[in-house]
């Protein structure tokens, strides 16, 4: 059963693209009604200019509104309060040194808000949400660094690269001797599939 967060993001993206539709089919009709107007146009012509009317005026409104649809969609990608990682006291006074609990509990905030970014932006590869947009699902492994366990050996990488104003959010199939940048679940299908018949290929025959 999902949890309320969870669900809630889904039904927040699912709104999202229903208003990208929107927004195009809208454009495409408007479009479409301005080719049907237009005088002295043949009507073995007009169906024609319908269409390419339509798919200009799609095209360029949805590119006109992508920062917008794309500034929606970031609103899920904001992290929530880690219930698991102890929160400081503002009040606590500060050391000049820092002690071993606070060093850990940096760290472990650092690894429960890279498993947040991890899920948050797996719709890149994961549009849906079905599987990899569970920040529990994640383990952090570091600062902007998680993993998501596949199977024995094999595993996916999430990596936070500073890139200037524009950070890229990388994510990889793992293995003890490779790692390939993914973009899709049926790129990862495909690599975990290569993985599995090889793993199996490289095993001694029973006897």
């Amino acid at each position: 059963m999902l949890d309320p967060r969870t669900l809630t993001v889904r039904l927040y993206q699912t709104g999202v693209a229903v208003l990208e539709l929107a927004v195009a089919l809208t454009a495409a009709g408007a479009g479409g009604c301005l080719a049907y107007s237009i005088p002295g146009v043949p009507s073995s012509w007009r169906g024609v200019g319908i269409g390419w009317f339509a798919l200009v005026f799609a095209f360029g409104f949805t590119q006109l509104l992508d920062p917008l649809i794309t500034s929606l969609r970031n609103l899920t990608h904001a992290p929530y309060p880690s219930t698991s990682t102890p929160v400081l006291n503002p009040n606590t006074e500060a050391k000049s040194v820092p002690d071993e609990d606070l060093l850990n509990t940096v760290s472990e905030a650092a690894k429960s808000g890279a498993t947040y970014h991890a899920a948050a932006h797996a719709w890149k590869i994961d549009p849906a949400a079905a599987m990899l947009g569970t920040p529990a699902q994640w383990e952090g492994a570091g600062p902007g660094h998680a993993r998501f366990p596949l199977i024995e050996g094999a595993h996916l990488n999430y990596r936070l690269l500073e890139s200037g104003d524009h950070p890229v959010h990388q994510y990889t199939f793992a293995t003890s001797s490779a790692e390939t940048p993914v973009t899709s679940l049926g790129q990862v299908h495909d690599l975990l599939a290569e993985y599995v018949n090889r793993d199996q290929a490289d095993a001694p025959a029973s006897t």
